[in-house]
């Protein structure tokens, strides 16, 4: 009978063992996960602090051409609407042929 319970100590103290040791890795998993989330998003944030000045550079170049373009198509409508008498067109005709 005292050999059972030795026997049964024994395997208690081997398990109780192996069940710190997994519940130690798992804690440290936990850590490391943490510390990876941590530096994902940690980076993101770096990216948009970082890139932040350069796309707002962009976008004023892009509106400002945006503005150019429109710009262009008004002063191209205003000058559908411009009348030049065959008189003005001659004259120009004869000066550019010198």
């Amino acid at each position: 009978m005292e050999e059972k319970l030795d026997e049964l100590l024994k395997l208690t103290k081997e398990n109780n063992k192996i069940l710190r040791g997994m519940r130690s890795s798992q804690r440290w998993a936990s850590f490391f996960n943490y510390i990876y989330y941590a530096l994902i998003i940690g980076s993101f944030i770096g990216a948009y602090y970082y890139l932040q000045p350069i796309v707002d550079k962009a976008m004023q170049s892009l509106q400002g051409v945006a503005s150019g373009i429109q710009d262009v198509q008004g002063a191209a409508a205003g000058a559908r609407n411009i009348n030049i008498s065959p008189d003005t067109i001659d004259q120009l005709q004869k000066t550019l042929n010198l």
